[in-house]
């Protein structure tokens, strides 16, 4: 006899193989900071567009700022950019954002500092 998901039995394990593979897929949403000082925070607003989740791509925006980060951050595979402002990164305690991309684009004329406490690395390394 064949395995059939029409079986009630088989059902709850083919719904949990499912949760566990989509779960495991990345999220990559294209969020724009707003602007101005704010936190950075996985699971959270912050001065995003939308909640901020790993593997998100962010695009900063607006007028600079002091942008606190507040937790390990890792972005998708898209560059983190720096379009408008000048903005600083800086943290309370010690965090790391791990790029997805090797690139980090910062418009020319502006600046974008990598302040106290945070770090950047790839997860290949960076080039």
């Amino acid at each position: 006899m064949k395995p059939s998901l029409r079986n009630p039995l088989l059902r709850p394990l083919a719904l949990a193989a499912i949760t566990l593979i989509l779960g495991q897929s990345a999220h990559s949403a294209a969020l724009t900071w707003a602007g101005g000082a704010g936190i950075w925070e996985t699971g959270v607003q912050g001065g995003w567009d939308a909640t901020w989740n790993n593997n998100d791509t962010g695009t900063f925006n607006g007028t600079g700022g002091i942008v606190t980060v507040q937790s390990a951050i890792t972005t998708g595979t898209a560059e983190l950019a720096f379009t408008a402002g000048d903005y600083s990164l800086s943290a309370g305690s010690p965090f790391g954002i791990t790029l997805g991309s090797n690139n980090v684009r910062v418009t020319p004329s502006l600046t974008a500092t990598v302040g106290q406490n945070v770090t950047l690395s790839r997860a290949g390394g960076l080039s």
